[in-house]
């Protein structure tokens, strides 16, 4: 863990001419004692010319996290809001967004689970100078280190320097192309999210097609952020084989549909990603009967015939595995 500079270190580099936070911060938080330091390490350490304000949501950790964003919150009142739950929001299917929303006063929203880190200290600074030149860019994100628990380590790919990225990209490796951690985005879009975004069990996938409907999103090749996965404890292994995760797979196809419906522009991408739901579906728990609606695209013919497309990537893919091994 890297030394980190109090409170007026951090300030001394913020212009006096804006007075409120440019960028909110916000940590999403659940038994993450291991990670949080991290997470908080790399708020900390950004120099911006800009005010930026971190707000954690602790949702009831029951390992010591919750102890861990406390002390921080006191050693830097002026810069750490800490919101700690008594009960667990996520087992009584609540959201967060009535603690968080109220606390919210940049004009940016950067994004970071609390088991995630960011690596650059310029990285805030990188993206909302984009976003600040281009009034017509709604989001703007970059490459990450994904770590998984035993060590191992790759990269989201290498798309050079886009801006505009093409929106068919966010799918690409079945979305972790674009880690949540990379994102920052205008706060007006994240409030204003629709409905159908809304109905989602995880708020990043929707999100990122709410950015991409409404403006251009920006990409930066510079690795600045790590994405861990495998995380004991995270939200993938607990809902792992369990009925939530056959609920999260039924809602994702849901909310993809809704989405297809409200969009003008019936993108490829997003449906074969509902196949993929789909599959796994059928595969892991034997639900047989499609959800995805073929109405979204038309008629039957075309929703037969953009399956027969995900089926042949799905062999692709396969292949590409077998070739790699």
């Amino acid at each position: 863990m890297r030394e980190l500079p109090d409170e007026n270190n951090i300030t001394a580099s913020w212009t006096s001419e804006i007075t409120q936070p440019l960028v909110s911060i916000i940590c999403t938080t659940f038994n993450h004692v291991r990670y949080i330091e991290y997470a908080i390490s790399g708020f900390l350490s950004q120099i911006t010319s800009f005010p930026f304000e971190i707000i954690i949501h602790d949702d009831a950790s029951t390992d010591g996290t919750a102890d861990i964003v406390r002390e921080y919150a006191e050693l830097y009142p002026n810069i750490i809001n800490a919101i700690i739950q008594q009960e667990n929001l996520y087992s009584r299917n609540l959201k967060r967004d009535s603690y968080v929303f109220p606390l919210l006063n940049g004009k940016y929203l950067a994004h970071c689970e609390g088991d995630d880190y960011w690596t650059d200290p310029d990285k805030l600074q990188k993206q909302v100078d984009i976003l600040e030149s281009d009034p017509g860019c709604s989001m703007c994100c970059h490459r990450a280190q994904i770590l998984y628990e035993d060590g191992s380590t790759r990269l989201t790919p290498d798309f050079g320097c886009l801006h505009p990225f093409p929106e068919n990209r966010i799918f690409y490796q079945g979305g972790s192309s674009v880690a949540t951690a990379t994102m920052v985005a205008r706060k007006e879009l994240y409030i204003n999210r629709p409905e159908w975004g809304k109905s989602s069990p995880v708020g990043d996938m929707p999100l990122k097609l709410w950015y991409s409907e409404n403006g251009r999103i920006a990409y930066l090749p510079d690795v600045m952020a790590v994405r861990r996965l495998g995380t004991p404890g995270s939200w993938n292994d607990r809902i792992r084989g369990t009925e939530k995760e056959k609920d999260y797979y039924v809602r994702m196809v849901h909310m993809l549909n809704e989405y297809m419906a409200h969009t003008s522009k019936r993108k490829m991408d997003v449906l074969l990603k509902t196949f993929d739901y789909e599959w796994e579906l059928r595969k892991k728990f034997g639900i047989k009967k499609f959800l995805v609606k073929a109405n979204v695209i038309h008629s039957r013919s075309k929703y037969y015939w953009f399956f027969g497309i995900w089926l042949l990537k799905s062999i692709q893919k396969k292949v590409e595995k077998i070739v790699r091994k």
